[in-house]
């Protein structure tokens, strides 16, 4: 219905119809997404935790956070979608306050905002005035977006402040769902850099290594190992374009094999670790 795109900015407004399963597939994003849910039947899984959909709920994902929706294909689905890197906030918040939501919290725990948590007709509002009339220019929408970003993720700012604090003096909600396979990735993310195999997950989770294969791929849309992969190339990847040299990302992000990461950072990414150093290092 509506999309603008530009480096590190992707803003849109779509609707499918008749979604059908294929089109959603598990993946995950090298940018924070804020994504809002307008209409449709469906679930949302980040990193293996299911989240009931319902009108104006919102959702948050971090870089790396993997993610799919379940729709169901008799109901029309909308939703909006900002995709931003965390970077075009440094200028108004050199402090990162308004990425908290994103970032102090466990890996697939805390993304689900309901209605009544926040000012949700606000929030609507802001979204709208991102949209622009298809005759104005991109300078004209990119400012539309990044004018009514601010304020978007200053009310989720306001809104994480209020959950209560647990034992851990980390933010906490009651009924948080954490299914077993939540905690089966909440550990391997923990352990990233670790030896990590399915073996050795399926012994810790006293489950068989099939068994736990099968409801990973349910939960997450993939195998344990492509998970772990896609991870460990997504800390590389973060690494390399903040300037970390390739030997060292390679080393950070748990391979064992420097051609194996080689070819798989291309397989990935279509580009080798070096072409991905900022300019002044290639």
């Amino acid at each position: 219905m509506y999309a603008y795109q530009n480096e590190g900015l992707y803003f849109h407004h779509s609707l499918d119809e008749s979604p059908r399963e294929a089109q959603f597939v598990m993946h995950a994003h090298e940018n924070c997404e804020l994504y809002f849910f307008l209409r449709g039947e469906g679930t949302y899984f980040v990193e293996g935790n299911e989240y009931r959909l319902s009108p104006r709920c919102l959702l948050l994902m971090r870089p790396g956070e993997t993610h799919k929706a379940q729709l169901s294909s008799s109901s029309p689905y909308e939703r909006m979608a900002i995709h931003f890197s965390p970077r075009l906030l440094a200028s108004i918040d050199p402090q990162g306050e308004l990425l908290l939501p994103f970032y102090e919290r466990q890996v697939g725990r805390m993304n689900l905002y309901r209605p009544e948590e926040y000012d949700a007709p606000f929030v609507l509002n802001c979204l709208n005035a991102m949209t622009r009339p298809a005759g104005e220019g991109d300078a004209a929408r990119q400012l539309a977006v990044m004018c009514n970003l601010p304020p978007v993720l200053l009310e989720l700012r306001r809104a994480f402040a209020k959950i209560p604090c647990g034992e851990s003096a980390g933010p906490s909600r009651e009924n948080e769902p954490q299914s077993r396979i939540g905690s089966v990735v909440e550990y391997i993310n923990d352990n990233l850099t670790e030896d990590l195999n399915l073996t050795g997950l399926a012994a810790r989770f006293f489950v068989s290594k099939s068994y736990l294969n099968q409801q990973f791929r349910q939960a997450t849309g993939t195998t344990v190992w492509n998970y772990i992969l896609l991870k460990r190339l997504m800390i590389a990847r973060a690494a390399i374009r903040d300037g970390v040299s390739v030997t060292d990302a390679f080393a950070r992000s748990g391979f064992n094999d420097y051609s194996a990461f080689y070819r798989r950072y291309r397989d990935r990414f279509g580009v080798s670790p070096k072409d991905d150093l900022p300019k002044k290092q290639n």
